[in-house]
């Protein structure tokens, strides 16, 4: 994953083409771009779907210590920054075109912004953690590598952070359907602040939108995603938090594009329900909020003490 490359650098954006060498040119005619931005991650998610790219490779530019872990670049002292290597064919994308979908989609000039100080999230003694990975079939063996990193405090936050969920499940979407609504509501019954906003549909949603509701019938527009793109699962940082009162509601409204005109659709022709496929949709809206830390409700539920036997191996908190 990790790889130094030799380019020129302008803050955090660098941007190169050239043939590969005879020594290392692969049996197709392909060219190499090295591009950069805040997240590497996210640089990368929009050229894996694109015609005509081969390979997309994560790594780092720039820089004054040799070999760097993630966590040194995280320091943001050794000067180096988060670039991906794109391996593609001039003849189905040129270079111009790969950098133009970088400025439709990204700007090189936004600060990444690394979790908020005082905050944390609670992990009870016991906790599991699942991951739920999603694949899609190349007709061939793969290989995958993930990684989990956690930053652990060496002192109790200010705040607790943590991250829920406004999910509509019945869905119901008929063939053609060109602007299908889904909603979502959830009423807030403790004060709470909220920080980070992250809808999630499939390809064929089309819209997104959050709103809360006051208890005095106010309603204020926290987000509208209202050209939805599957390529891009983005996590919006609110500008300033919201402090919710008990008694807000937080609704999500959106639609979906059934139709053939929706040039993502893999059939039109065919009714789609609730589902963990890509060919199934989802209306998820996942917020974060940061509350008073260790609030009771956030800890796991304890076995009374007669129950001695240890809890199921898929039992999780």
């Amino acid at each position: 994953m990790k790889f130094l490359a030799k380019l020129l650098t302008t803050a955090l954006f660098a941007a190169m083409s050239f043939p590969a060498s005879a020594a290392d040119k692969p049996a197709a005619k392909t060219e190499k771009a090295y591009i950069g931005g805040g997240c590497f991650w996210c640089v990368e998610a929009q050229y894996l779907m694109l015609k005509g790219v081969k390979k997309v490779v994560s790594g780092y530019s720039g820089g004054k210590t040799i070999n760097p872990t993630y966590e040194d670049i995280c320091t943001g002292e050794t000067g180096h920054a988060e670039v991906i290597e794109i391996e593609f064919d001039p003849a189905v994308t040129t270079f111009k075109e790969i950098v133009e979908l970088f400025w439709d989609a990204h700007d090189p000039t936004s600060v990444t912004k690394e979790p908020m100080e005082k905050h944390g999230k609670f992990l009870p003694k016991g906790t599991k953690f699942v991951f739920q990975m999603h694949y899609a079939a190349t007709g061939k063996e793969e290989r995958d590598r993930t990684e989990l990193g956690l930053y652990l405090s060496k002192e109790k936050p200010k705040y607790e952070l943590r991250t829920r969920a406004v999910t509509q499940q019945d869905l119901g979407i008929p063939p053609g359907s060109r602007e299908y609504p889904a909603k979502a509501t959830y009423k807030f019954r403790k004060p709470a602040v909220l920080h980070n906003l992250s809808p999630h549909m499939h390809v064929r949603g089309s819209s997104f939108k959050y709103e809360l509701i006051y208890p005095d019938g106010k309603t204020e527009t926290l987000l509208s995603v209202p050209r939805w793109d599957f390529a891009w699962q983005t996590l919006y940082k609110l500008k300033e938090p919201v402090a919710v009162p008990a008694g807000a509601q937080l609704v999500c409204s959106g639609t979906f594009d059934n139709s053939a005109g929706n040039p993502a659709n893999p059939d039109p022709k065919q009714w789609v329900v609730f589902g963990e496929q890509t060919t199934d949709e989802m209306f998820i809206g996942y917020y974060d909020i940061a509350v008073a830390p260790l609030d009771p409700v956030s800890q796991p539920k304890q076995p009374k003490e007669k129950q001695k036997a240890p809890a199921p191996a898929s039992a999780t908190n």
